[in-house]
């Protein structure tokens, strides 16, 4: 039942709303404040968890939630209920928090999924935050390349948390096209078209400000992802086989790991990384929590996330771990030379 607490930020969106002017900050503050510092506090998982079906329920539940939501704020929009464009702004930020952080999580299992209603279900999740390419980019391009050149999603040691973003964004944007080319664009074309069709559906409830609503809430939702991309694999490498162009397989060292407890509860074991990488049509609740050693990130997902957004004291964090990482690997990939 842990899983239930992803729906914390909806319902603390919710709550903060409400009653205006008292709690609008809830859904930042859990974000802020207690996700950070309780994932230090909490004891860490350290055991695999089998799947039930109230698990597979509370995951498949949530684009309902979310998208009854969306919709709500837009007649609260259209009702004039933010009175102030602080509040508007507010609110927006707070709402692509929440689809960005839970949301696209929610969507990242479900386009990993066998069923194709359940890939569908996936992909209207990211338009809602006009980021559908992800279902081809992210299983295609990120699940072959990770930890190598060839991936937008990895982050390169040394690089700047906003220049990954830039590089992120609009490479695997333009993946996302060249991998749908042969199939004549049959997921980009139907994927923009929904996309398009949230921004008509948000003017029409709430005029403009209703489109603002839907581009800030996605930006900052889109934002959150590639942070959460950027910590997941920052500074990895795969090695190339020598004489050849191919790379080692993927294993447990090209993931950061995270065994926090709020961080898979909110986060429906996205924390288990490299096991999601090894098996990704695992499902989220069979996944294997990882073991202590260094490729464990040193504190929970929001508290990575926050010193992403200042470099120099990100780096100094990891880099020392990287060095750990990098020590206890055995050189095992015979006659290999770095990528």
């Amino acid at each position: 039942m842990r899983y239930l607490w992803a729906y914390w930020f909806p319902f603390a969106l919710v709550i903060g709303w409400t009653l205006h002017g008292r709690l609008e900050f809830l859904s930042l503050f859990t974000l802020l404040i207690f996700h950070p510092v309780f994932d230090q506090i909490l004891p860490r998982i350290r055991s695999s968890r089998v799947g039930s079906s109230f698990a597979e329920s509370a995951l498949l539940l949530y684009p309902l939630v979310q998208t009854a939501l969306f919709i709500l704020a837009l007649y609260w929009i259209r009702q004039g209920k933010f009175d102030t464009l602080f509040a508007y702004w507010l609110f927006s930020f707070s709402f692509g928090v929440t689809a960005g952080g839970i949301g696209i999580t929610v969507a990242h299992e479900l386009i990993h999924r066998s069923k194709k209603w359940q890939r569908h279900l996936g992909t209207l999740l990211l338009s809602e935050v006009f980021y559908a390419h992800f279902t081809l980019e992210h299983v295609v391009t990120h699940h072959t390349w990770v930890a190598t050149p060839r991936d937008p999603a990895t982050a390169r040691r040394g690089e700047w948390l906003q220049l990954f973003w830039l590089r992120s964004i609009f490479t695997g944007y333009a993946d996302a096209w060249r991998l749908d080319r042969p199939r004549r664009y049959r997921h980009m074309i139907p994927a923009h078209f929904l996309q398009i069709g949230w921004g008509v559906l948000s003017y029409f409830v709430a005029g403009w400000p209703g489109v603002g609503f839907f581009i800030f809430q996605a930006l900052t939702a889109i934002s959150l992802l590639e942070t959460i991309n950027y910590v997941e694999h920052y500074g990895l490498e795969r090695k190339r086989v020598a004489g050849t162009e191919r790379f080692e397989p993927i294993r447990t060292h090209h993931s950061w790991d995270s065994n926090h407890y709020l961080t898979n509860t909110f986060l429906f074991n996205l924390g288990f990384h490299s096991d999601h990488h090894l098996h990704p049509r695992k499902p989220f609740s069979d996944l294997s929590a990882p073991n202590v050693g260094p490729s464990l990130l040193p504190i929970g997902y929001a508290g990575m996330l926050l010193l992403a957004l200042v470099p120099p004291i990100f780096f100094k964090l990891m880099h020392p771990q990287l060095a750990r990482l990098e020590a206890s690997v055995p050189n095992d990939v015979a006659n290999t030379k770095s990528s």
